[in-house]
């Protein structure tokens, strides 16, 4: 029974999950991306984005719940591929780019 309605939730889900492949990226958007980051909207943009992970993150902390720390740990992925978007392959692995201290500062809120 159990797996039949699993079976019927994944069914309903494909059904309504759209399929988008992701397009090139190229040097000159990651470029483009550093540069508008770089601006004070940019800035502005990763600390609204660093506040809604961090408060994600203490949902999980404080609900511990699986549906909260698994989108705490989402957001967390994405926001490291989206940092990922605007660095040189070489840099990558550095947060230059995110401002003195912002990767450290949602390391005690990870679940």
């Amino acid at each position: 029974m159990r797996f039949l309605r699993s079976f019927r939730a994944a069914l309903f889900f494909a059904r309504h999950a759209g399929y988008c492949p992701a397009p090139e990226w190229t040097p000159a958007d990651r470029e483009a991306l550093a540069r508008f980051l770089g601006t004070g909207t940019g800035a502005r943009l990763r600390m609204t984005l660093t506040a809604y992970i961090t408060a994600a993150n203490e949902r999980a902390a404080v609900k511990a719940t699986p549906f909260e720390c698994g989108w705490a740990c989402g957001y967390r992925g994405l926001w490291a591929w989206f940092q990922t978007l605007s660095q040189a392959g070489a840099d990558a692995g550095t947060s230059e780019d995110s401002g003195p201290g912002m990767a450290d500062s949602l390391e005690h809120f990870h679940p």
